[in-house]
């Protein structure tokens, strides 16, 4: 069984009347045989402590998801050879195909915040960080993304919803054209762009 205090377990438990945190039968450690735990060490959505949810979040990869190395087996498999993260290009593309003067980011829907997508909400728990955080990561996206446009190269996004199983003939066929045309400069691919085929 997890320790802690989920939300609904505080709202049916007394408070302790000095530290405001919500009191159990658990320990001599507030003299009168019961244990404190502070108001403030739980959150509605979180059920782990700061350190636990640290270093949950420290082992989320930022290169080699599952979408990415669907992606870059969809361009092998189409006949595309490519380098890996070239640190020389603003954003460090995930996937570059420098003869064909193209590059693939491959994005997280929360993370990078794909509008739209039912995988991008933000937490109900410090909504404020993480409306700033995911602005920051877009802002950053769109300023890297131009910078690329500028030194000449097509740019195509892959959001991580269009990697369904049931959308990767299309996926595979909406990539494999456009790194094959030459007139398209840049193009995202969510999973709304293949709802006419499911």
């Amino acid at each position: 069984m997890r320790s802690g205090v989920t939300v609904a377990m505080r709202k049916m438990l007394p408070e302790h009347p000095e530290t405001g945190g919500v009191a159990l039968d658990a320990g001599p450690e507030t003299g009168d045989n019961r244990r404190v735990f502070p108001a403030t060490r739980f959150t509605a959505m979180d059920c782990y402590d700061e350190a636990k949810r640290s270093d949950i979040m420290s082992r989320i990869r930022s290169k080699d998801t599952k979408p990415e190395l669907l992606v870059r087996k969809l361009l092998f498999h189409a006949g595309f050879r490519y380098r890996l993260h070239v640190k020389t290009l603003p954003g460090h593309p995930d996937v570059v195909l420098p003869r064909r003067k193209v590059v693939v980011f491959v994005h997280g829907c929360f993370w990078h915040g794909h509008a739209g997508c039912p995988k991008a909400t933000v937490p109900a728990t410090r909504g404020e960080f993480w409306e700033a955080k995911i602005r920051g990561n877009r802002e950053r996206d769109e300023r890297e993304i131009e910078a690329l446009l500028a030194a000449g190269w097509r740019v195509l996004v892959v959001w991580q919803c269009a990697c369904k199983k049931r959308n990767l003939p299309a996926l595979a066929d909406r990539m494999k054209r456009f790194v094959e045309s030459g007139n398209e400069t840049r193009l995202e691919l969510g999973a709304s762009d293949f709802k006419l085929r499911e």
